[in-house]
């Protein structure tokens, strides 16, 4: 059998050359000359169908495939052109492999050249020089009769791929995939994301049997094979490297390897077969960017949470959010953190998360300083918005909240991410961290009803404050304690811990902090039913807010004093009380509605008091 294209013959349905395949369909079509599809190619169903769209005749002329090293962006292109193929859509396709991350990526006349001897133009005939390959290469596709697919497989610029693209107006296309966006090259982009959970261990076990077809340890193991799943972050490359160490030592159980996997940085050490590798993956990538870039890819680790704000991340390199944010957006374009849904927030795979904190690990007095220096802006924006949350709802202000909703909003978007920094900041030691922090993320949980986050942060901070044997903000945190355990309903021990707020602040003169504990202690106490010692504390608590002039624990001391005497009873001297708190609050002009979250808007402490209903 014979097939012509003008300017070379192919004796059978397949002419290879180097990096380059072509396959030229008969009737019924072949797809024999593009590589074959991995036979772990799974989950990607709607990638496929999406992708295989806009390669239809009428959709663009360039398609970019984009996504982390590793993701799996050639399998899906292979698998649309192999389909494409099979359905006639194309009479040829070529396949040449740019080698972008290489140390000496593949330039586009030595891609021409490649193609254009593929297309069958003898090598005297290809012209030195670029541009002219370039036009004998369109020329040769407007020549050719059915349309041909040209997959331009791990390109790193568009400079290596825009002279493949073909003539406009006509039935050629041009699929690239890349780890890079590549804005300039006009392309209409695929985002490729990692796989899901079933699709992940389905990859798995399915890498595992390609080598012994009747081993079923993933799928005997389903939880082991879910948690190996989980540690490689469902990225494809990871579990086929994953998988090979289960081929390699037949006795390793899934479990086993979920286990190894688990010890942090050592998971990149294990996901790697010799020849390819994770960190290998994101070397090549990383080496790429520039030192802004780079300083901002190593540094997000700093940021334990599950994203960061565009603000956090300028806090981190000392740098304006201006100046910060088209740095977010040059990293998300070279495929080494996502853009989350949420507007101005960002995050890390878990395994770039690994490599990035090892490129940190190289000059710790760097991590020390983005540490310190987020810590700061957390502090002291968390501050802000507390004191911007305590004020009327209807004042304007010219802090960083001018709008009391907005300081509420941040507060909801960054609390799991100050809760997460503490935590960690506490597991390695860092208790001044811990001790400064803590105090501004407390009264949100507390007053948002997370009585587990609020009793883990206040624990620690009490561990930091034992620690460094001295801490200013150590009555303010048993205070918080107390509450935190007062939510959980363990009673006695929230009262235990109001007391010993009132020892330390009398301990050191702090009267702001005795009247505090004084209030909640007896209101603590009053919620117990143990209305007589409630009356006490909450008497005393009521003189001394006077004498210190703050009027907001006033009007809390006296509304819980009402209700302890309406609870004995005594609903004269309790009229007068809660009439005292009214006329307190509204001279404040707070609702009482509003006395559960509210924190007097001219103090300093970030400590919460808080009623009972």
């Amino acid at each position: 059998m014979h097939n012509s294209i003008r300017g070379g013959t192919f004796h059978a349905p397949v002419v290879q050359a180097d990096t380059a395949h072509v396959t030229v369909t008969a009737r019924p079509p072949t797809i024999a000359g593009l590589p074959p599809v991995t036979s772990a190619f799974t989950g990607r169903d709607q990638d496929l169908a999406e992708l295989r769209a806009l390669l239809a005749p009428d959709g663009p002329s360039t398609v970019t495939v984009t996504g982390l090293g590793g993701i799996g962006k050639t399998t899906l292109a292979l698998a649309a052109g192999h389909a494409l193929l099979g359905e006639g859509h194309y009479s040829a396709a070529l396949f040449v492999d740019l080698r972008g991350y290489d140390e000496t990526p593949v330039e586009a006349g030595q891609a021409l050249d490649t193609l254009l001897r593929a297309l069958g133009v003898p090598a005297e005939h290809i012209p030195p020089e670029r541009e002219s390959r370039a036009t004998l290469y369109r020329a040769r596709l407007e020549q050719h009769g059915g349309g041909v697919l040209v997959i331009a497989d791990n390109a790193s610029a568009a400079d290596q791929v825009r002279p493949l693209q073909p003539p406009p107006a006509t039935r050629h296309r041009l699929l690239v995939t890349s780890r890079e966006t590549l804005p300039g090259l006009g392309a209409r982009l695929h985002r490729l994301g990692v796989l899901d959970a079933e699709a992940a261990v389905t990859l798995l076990d399915t890498a595992v049997r390609a080598a012994r077809p009747a081993d079923g340890r993933v799928a005997i193991d389903a939880e082991g094979g879910r948690r190996t799943a989980r540690l490689c972050g469902h990225l494809p490359l990871a579990l086929r490297l994953a998988a090979a160490q289960l081929i390699l030592d037949q006795h390793l159980g899934a479990a086993e390897l979920a286990d190894d996997l688990a010890g942090g940085t050592g998971r990149l050490d294990l996901l790697h077969d010799g020849e390819t590798g994770i960190r290998l993956t994101l070397d090549r990538s990383y080496r790429r960017l520039t030192p802004a870039q780079a300083e901002l890819f190593r540094f997000l680790p700093v940021c334990v949470g599950s994203d960061v704000s565009t603000e956090a991340g300028a806090a981190l390199i000392g740098r304006t959010v201006r100046e910060t944010r088209p740095l977010f957006a040059q990293l998300v374009g070279a495929a080494l953190i996502e853009q989350s849904p949420s507007k101005g927030r960002w995050y890390l795979h878990d395994l770039v998360r690994l490599y990035a904190l090892e490129q940190l690990g190289k000059d710790p007095e760097l991590g020390a300083r983005g540490l310190s220096r987020l810590t700061e802006y957390y502090v002291t924006t968390a501050h802000a918005a507390n004191r911007r949350a305590a004020s009327s709802p209807g004042r304007s202000d010219a802090g960083p909240f001018p709008e009391r909703a907005a300081a509420l909003a941040w507060l909801d978007r960054e609390r799991a991410n100050m809760v997460a920094m503490i935590l960690g900041l506490a597991e390695v030691g860092i208790h001044r961290g811990v001790a400064r922090l803590s105090p501004v993320v407390v009264p949100g949980l507390i007053h948002g009803g997370r009585a587990d986050l609020a009793i883990a942060v206040t624990e620690a901070a009490l561990r930091a404050a034992d620690s460094m044997g001295t801490s200013d903000v150590e009555a303010e945190v048993w205070n918080n304690h107390g509450i935190s355990l007062g939510l959980a309903s363990r009673c006695e021990e929230a009262a235990e811990a109001h007391r010993r707020a009132l020892a330390v602040a009398r301990s050191r003169r702090d009267r702001e902090g005795e009247t505090i504990a004084l209030l909640n202690l007896g209101e603590r106490l009053r919620v117990m039913g143990r209305l007589d010692e409630a009356l006490e504390f909450l008497e005393r608590a009521c003189v001394l807010c006077e004498e210190c002039d703050d009027r907001f624990c006033q009007a809390m001391a006296w509304e819980s004093t009402g209700s302890a005497l309406r609870a004995l009873d005594r609903n004269d001297e309790a009229a007068r009380a809660q009439g005292q708190a009214r006329g307190i609050f509204r001279a404040l002009g707070v609702e009482r509605a509003d006395a559960r979250w509210l924190r007097a808007p001219d103090t300093t402490r970030a400590a919460a008091v808080w009623i009972h209903t």
